[in-house]
């Protein structure tokens, strides 16, 4: 579409921003474009606004992502340092219960039961099932050693019986001594589990000495006593009577 110049009346097409004839200005031409730009400066502007917030948003992700990657390594590191330490526990643990288990199967198989005993004193896990072979042995020279040190000196415990009026120490003694050997009379009768078949005889020796060169008894004394067994000091009150009796009024068995 042509228009007419303004200045110099020559035509020439709209679209062109000045007179091809005398250079004067295509004022609505020019308008047009102006506004045209300044549309695009206005949108442009407004996008650049913009960028930031996404940016913003953008970066927000990233950081986010980060910090739980970071967390995850973490916990993952955590986790993996929590098994080694648990294995080198275990590993730790396993070896001082083969080095426990070892020295105390020499002392047991040596009848060393005092060193038994003392070892034992010395582990916080004496009472754990894996032990208890041992730990039977423990208890069984720890009350061993009671009626040996307590039944020994008889005439004491039979004075004591006299006197006092009860014999709590005899009653004791021989309770234990029966406790003990209806203990040995199990492991007989269940075939010996841990092999303790000449560590129980010890013991029934150890224990029937104790009744018949300590406490005075005889052989058939012994043999009911240790069947009239119930678990119960009671038992052997009356038992207990008889034998100081004798011994006070200078009786033998």
């Amino acid at each position: 579409m042509e228009i007419i110049c303004k200045n110099c009346g020559g035509k020439f097409d709209k679209d062109e921003l000045v007179c091809p004839y005398c250079g004067f200005e295509n004022y609505e031409q020019a308008f047009d474009e102006q506004q045209d730009y300044i549309e695009d400066y206005k949108k442009k502007t407004k996008e650049l606004k913009k960028e930031p917030k996404r940016l913003a948003r953008f970066s927000g992700k990233i950081i986010l992502l980060i910090f739980v990657v970071i967390l995850t390594l973490f916990l993952i590191a955590l986790a993996v340092a929590a098994v080694i330490r648990e294995r080198t526990g275990d590993d730790k643990n396993l070896s001082k219960h083969k080095e426990d288990v070892a020295v105390l199967e020499e002392y047991y198989n040596q009848m060393e039961y005092q060193k038994l005993y003392d070892y034992m004193e010395g582990m916080d896990n004496r009472y754990s099932d894996s032990y208890e072979k041992y730990y039977i042995i423990y208890r069984m020279y720890d009350d061993y050693i009671f009626v040996d040190e307590q039944a020994a000196d008889c005439a004491r415990l039979y004075e004591e019986f006299r006197y006092e009026n009860d014999g709590e120490n005899l009653v004791y003694s021989l309770y234990l001594c029966c406790d003990n050997l209806n203990k040995l009379k199990e492991f007989r009768e269940n075939g010996y589990v841990y092999g303790e078949e000449e560590v129980a005889k010890d013991f029934e020796k150890k224990f029937k000495y104790v009744m018949s060169n300590h406490l005075k008894m005889t052989e058939e004394e012994i043999d009911e006593a240790i069947n009239m067994y119930e678990g119960s000091l009671d038992t052997y009150k009356d038992t207990c009577k008889e034998l100081a009796r004798r011994m006070i009024e200078g009786g033998s068995k």
